[in-house]
């Protein structure tokens, strides 16, 4: 133990060292503040840069002759320019996918589609594919991008039987036939509707896909179980159990979004984005006129 005079004599021996490191306060980092003090403004500045690389995101462009090509956007761009919302990003964001449910969006220039591994943007004039390397991914790019590509008819069936009359030569019948050509042609379905039908069509055929797999497993595994009760079993089947919970979830939630819109008329009017788009130009024309009618 120190007496009180040599504990003084050891406060006032340190005192100019205290005194010494910038004013009595110790500098961080060992005294090396100039340092860390010139590194702030570069440190700042990647940090932006960094949160802007994060924003950026990789898109494969699908047009309506089934073109492709990347494109590079960032939250502000799709924003601002599809009228989606921020939040809609989140929902279509592959690292939140467990957080946010499947949903089909109606926006006012697109269709924000989130089903299962299909994230999509839905203009009247592309698609906008999230994630296209991904192999879930890859056979929906190709039926979509076949399948936008064809004529697709509202009306079934009349469309190949007015190509054939005509065909035949048949004088009679030529009129008829391209009466009915010109019907089917403002039958047409919108290019919006045509790509959220292959959406709907390829989530459908994958959840069918992972059902028959899971009853291909499930049958061997009772049977084993009814044979003979053991560990080995009753775990085989408890993990069944568990993907058929799972995939009952799954198809819950694509259940509920459909069924949503099919109850509301309003929700399947909004989904025609084109005729929004002919609506909106139809009254600025007539504006237009009444203005200069004045």
């Amino acid at each position: 133990m120190f007496a009180p005079e040599q504990l003084a004599e050891q406060m006032d021996s340190a005192t100019p060292l205290v005194a010494a490191t910038n004013g009595g306060i110790p500098a961080p980092n060992g005294g090396n503040n100039s340092k860390s003090q010139s590194t702030k403004p570069g440190a700042a500045k990647n940090k932006k840069k960094a949160s802007a690389a994060v924003n950026v995101r990789n898109w494969l462009r699908i047009d309506q002759n089934g073109e492709t090509s990347m494109m590079q956007a960032d939250k502000y761009k799709l924003t601002h320019k599809l009228g989606v919302q921020g939040r809609d990003l989140r929902i279509m964001d592959p690292s939140l996918a467990t957080s946010y449910p499947s949903a089909i969006l109606c926006r006012e220039k697109a269709l924000v589609v989130s089903l299962e591994h299909i994230k999509v943007i839905i203009t009247t004039n592309n698609v906008l594919v999230m994630n296209p390397e991904d192999e879930n991914v890859l056979p929906f790019i190709t039926e979509l991008k076949m399948k936008i590509s064809q004529p697709a008819i509202a009306v079934g069936g009349s469309f190949p039987a007015a190509l054939n009359e005509m065909a035949t030569g048949k004088a009679v019948m030529v009129s008829r036939s391209v009466a009915k050509l010109e019907t089917l042609a403002a039958l047409q379905m919108p290019f919006e509707l045509k790509a959220l039908e292959v959406c709907l069509d390829s989530i459908a055929s994958y959840l069918n896909r992972l059902t028959s797999d899971l009853e291909a497993a499930a049958y061997p595994a009772l049977d084993s179980l009814t044979s003979r009760v053991t560990a080995h079993n009753l775990e085989r089947v408890r993990r069944i159990k568990s993907r058929l919970v799972r995939l009952t979830t799954r198809v819950e939630n694509v259940r509920e979004v459909l069924e949503g819109y099919l109850d509301d008329d309003q929700d399947m009017k909004d989904m025609n984005l084109t005729a929004k788009e002919q609506h909106a130009l139809q009254q600025e024309m007539e504006a237009q006129a009444k203005s200069s009618s004045k």
